[in-house]
C-alpha cells in the first residue's frame, strides 16, 4: 500500500461506521481516514481525518456525489458502515472498480442472498442444516402455518438489528396483527434465551473456508446491537460454521449470530459484512477491517490473531466540540 492510502467508511455517525474508523486507527500501515455521513453533528469527525457531509443513499444524485469525492480525493477503498450502503456498493461495485476504487464487500451473490430473510432460510432449508430454525412466511392465515407453538417470533424480511421484531405469545395477539406484516414478514418459534446468544466473527477465503473466527457471548441493547460482549472458546461449533461456509462461500469479514437451544447451535442470521461487535473483537485482538485491508490491498492472508480473553461492556459518552475548534 502507498503512504497514507484514503479509506471512505460512509455511515460514519453510526456504531458500524465510527467502530470501523477506531479499529482502523490500529493498522500497522498509514492510512488517511475519510468518515461521511448524513448528519453534520457527528462523532464520527472525533475518529477520522476528514469528515464528509453525504447526502442520502436513497437520493438520486449519491452516486454521482460518491464518485466525485472518490476522484477528487483518491480514495483506494470505500468501506460501508450501514446496511443500505452495503448493497448500494454492491449494485455499483463496478462503477468503482472502473475508477481504482474498492468496495470493502463480501461476495455479491451472498449479499443479495441475506438482503431478504426468507429467501435466506428458503435457501438454506434445501441443505438439510441441523442448525437451521424452522421458518414459514406470513400471510395473515393461522392454518397456513405448519407449526404453531407459542411464543412466535415474527421478524421484517429486511431489516437489520432486530428491528421490528415482534415477540406473539398468543392466539388473540396472533390474530391481532397488523395487515402491514402479511407478505413482509417471517414467522419462526422463539428459542433459547437471550443469555446464550453468540455472535461468530470468521474471515472467509471465498472458496467454502474460513482462516479464522472470533466468538462472543453477547447480549444485546434495545437499539438492537451488542452491548456486552465475552470472549469464549467455541470449538463445538466449527463443524456448523463449516458447513455454512461451504455452502455461502462468504470472503472476508462475515457474521454469524446462533443461539443455543437443547444444546445445539441454531442459526439466528448472517451479516456479510462488519458488525456492530467489531469495535468489541478488536479490543480483544481480532482487528477485522485491519485484517480486510491487509487481505484485499496487500494480498497477505489473515493469521490466527492474538486473542486477549475478557469481556467488554459499551458505554454511553460524551465528545464535546467547542468552537475554537478543539475537541476532546
Amino acid at each position: 500500500m502507498d503512504d497514507q492510502t484514503a479509506i471512505l467508511v460512509t455511515g460514519a455517525s453510526g456504531i458500524v461506521g465510527y467502530g470501523i474508523l477506531k479499529t482502523l486507527k490500529d493498522a500497522p500501515f498509514p492510512l488517511r481516514l475519510f468518515g461521511s455521513s448524513i448528519y453534520t453533528m457527528s462523532v464520527a469527525c472525533q475518529f477520522c481525518d476528514t469528515f464528509l457531509k453525504a447526502p442520502r443513499t436513497e437520493d438520486s444524485g449519491y452516486l454521482d456525489w460518491l464518485l466525485a469525492m472518490i476522484t477528487k480525493l483518491d480514495i483506494r477503498v470505500v468501506v460501508p458502515g450501514i446496511e443500505v450502503d452495503m448493497f448500494f456498493l454492491n449494485k455499483h461495485r463496478q462503477q468503482l472498480s472502473k475508477i481504482n476504487c474498492f468496495a470493502l464487500l463480501n461476495q455479491e451473490k451472498l449479499i443479495d442472498l441475506c438482503r431478504d430473510k426468507w429467501t435466506f432460510f428458503d435457501f438454506l432449508s434445501g441443505y438439510k442444516l441441523s442448525c437451521l430454525i424452522p421458518t414459514e412466511t406470513w400471510n395473515g392465515s393461522i392454518n397456513s402455518l405448519t407449526q404453531v407453538s407459542y411464543p412466535l417470533l415474527f421478524k421484517p424480511r429486511q431489516g437489520y438489528a432486530s428491528k421490528g421484531h415482534r415477540l406473539v405469545k398468543s392466539k388473540a395477539e396472533l390474530t391481532a396483527l397488523p395487515s402491514s406484516f402479511v407478505d413482509t414478514y417471517i414467522v419462526q418459534p422463539y428459542i433459547g434465551n437471550k443469555e446464550q446468544e453468540y455472535s461468530i466473527a470468521v474471515f472467509g477465503d471465498g472458496k467454502g473456508g474460513f482462516f479464522n473466527k472470533l466468538c462472543l457471548r453477547r447480549t444485546l441493547s434495545p437499539m438492537g446491537y451488542t452491548d456486552f460482549g465475552q470472549y469464549v472458546e467455541l470449538d463445538n461449533i466449527d463443524s456448523t460454521l463449516k458447513e455454512l461456509c461451504a455452502i455461502l462461500k462468504p470472503l472476508g469479514p462475515t457474521n454469524f449470530q446462533f443461539r443455543l437451544h437443547d444444546g445445539e447451535f441454531k442459526l439466528l442470521e448472517v451479516n456479510p459484512r462488519i458488525s456492530s461487535s467489531t469495535s468489541i473483537r478488536a479490543l480483544l485482538g481480532y482487528n477485522e477491517a485491519v485484517m480486510a485491508l491487509s487481505y484485499f490491498l496487500k494480498g497477505q492472508a489473515p493469521s490466527l490473531p492474538v486473542i486477549k480473553p475478557g469481556y467488554v461492556v459499551r458505554y454511553i459518552e460524551d465528545c464535546v466540540f467547542y468552537e475554537d475548534g478543539h475537541h476532546f
